[in-house]
């Protein structure tokens, strides 16, 4: 199996899960499959799917399919502040290649909220792809908690600014890839996906 992305955070969740699992950095390959590389994935997808978290999960798992012919898995995620509900507000709190920058523009948002607005939503979809469109597996992790007025830990996607545990400090980024694996959106995604394969059967996770 081939975990679409050389995002070294997501990969040890991931691998919890999938432990004999391969990045593409395992592969040798030098770019990581984003949704605007994927976007070039060819027929069969039309705009409105590409509008949509399923859409972009898949069209990254096919682009890895596509490059290495193994099983792929690939990922979206989103925290939704749940003050930024509003056709005016912020629903993707971070959304664009550059981790450091989205987080600066987030605390910039967050820090005109009082704290009783601080509560949010992590939300991880993840899809696996074998070569068969009628065979697509996906899991999806879902965690409340809140959003922190300031980064803590390693600054990785919106690890570093939500807390799973209101009233404390914990960003997810402070977790170890063990409880990340177990608790954490992508972990609860991963973990689905993996029950249904071992369902099937078919596939050894541990290779």
């Amino acid at each position: 199996m081939i975990l679409a992305t050389k995002n070294t955070r997501k990969i040890k969740e991931l691998k919890y899960a999938f432990p004999g699992a391969k990045s593409l950095g395992d592969l040798g390959m030098n770019f990581e499959i984003t949704t605007a590389a994927a976007e070039e994935v060819s027929p069969g997808f039309d705009e409105l799917m590409g509008r949509t978290a399923y859409g972009r999960a898949l069209k990254k798992a096919v682009l890895a399919y596509n490059y290495t012919g193994q099983p792929a898995v690939a990922d979206e995620e989103n925290l939704v502040v749940h003050a930024f509900q509003s056709p005016s507000g912020l629903k993707r709190a971070i959304g664009n290649e550059d981790e450091k920058f989205n987080v600066r523009y987030f605390l910039d948002k967050i820090n005109q909220l009082p704290d009783e607005l601080l509560t949010a939503t992590a939300i991880t979809l993840l899809v696996y792809y074998d070569g068969d469109m009628d065979k697509v597996i996906t899991g999806q992790g879902l965690v409340h908690g809140e959003v922190l007025r300031k980064s803590e830990g390693e600054i990785s996607g919106f690890d570093s600014v939500f807390s799973i545990f209101n009233g404390k400090s914990l960003p997810l980024s402070n977790l170890s890839p063990e409880e990340k694996g177990l608790i954490s959106p992508r972990g609860m995604a991963a973990l689905q996906i993996k029950y249904k394969l071992e369902r099937q059967g078919g596939i050894d996770l541990a290779k």
